[in-house]
């Protein structure tokens, strides 16, 4: 579906508006997570797996490890642009890498809670959560990064 009745700021101001609103959804879930934790998680459930201080350290890895792997993917994602001038392109390739990003942040919640289940300490998870929100923010879609990828000749024709 082609956007042929906007300029290209039109198109940039539309999709992240369109970011915006996954951005603010996958926050959603990360608190969603918490107050699950909070309101259903008893200790009964859990199941202690491995020692507390084992499993917290591999999963502080695998947090960690998820960040910096989002903030690779996002990096090969955007600088695909020096072979487009193709505004269409540029911008899907944006939006993917921060969709991409977002998403793999958004999962260290997930991996924190299942660490939970597994017998790591409420400490954990809440650091895994704010591994997760730290990385929202983070790769949270920017305005000017988006027109960072975009070459001035494309937008100075309107």
């Amino acid at each position: 579906m082609p956007d042929l009745n906007f300029n290209g700021r039109e198109i940039i101001e539309r999709r992240l508006q369109v970011l915006n609103i996954v951005w603010i959804s996958m926050l959603s879930s990360v608190f969603l997570v918490i107050i699950i934790k909070e309101s259903i998680v008893n200790p009964a459930m859990i199941q202690h797996i491995l020692p507390e201080k084992q499993l917290s350290i591999i999963l502080y890895v695998i947090g960690v490890s998820a960040l910096l792997g989002a903030g690779f993917i996002k990096n090969v994602l955007i600088h695909q642009r020096k072979e487009n001038n193709n505004l269409g392109i540029i911008v899907q390739n944006y939006m993917s890498a921060v969709i991409i990003s977002m998403a793999i942040s958004e999962s260290v919640i997930f991996f924190g809670f299942v660490g939970l289940m597994l017998g790591a300490t409420d400490e954990t998870f809440y650091i895994m959560a704010l591994i997760s929100l730290a990385g929202l923010i983070y790769f949270r879609p920017r305005r000017d990064e988006i027109l960072s990828m975009i070459p001035p000749e494309i937008l100075r024709d309107e």
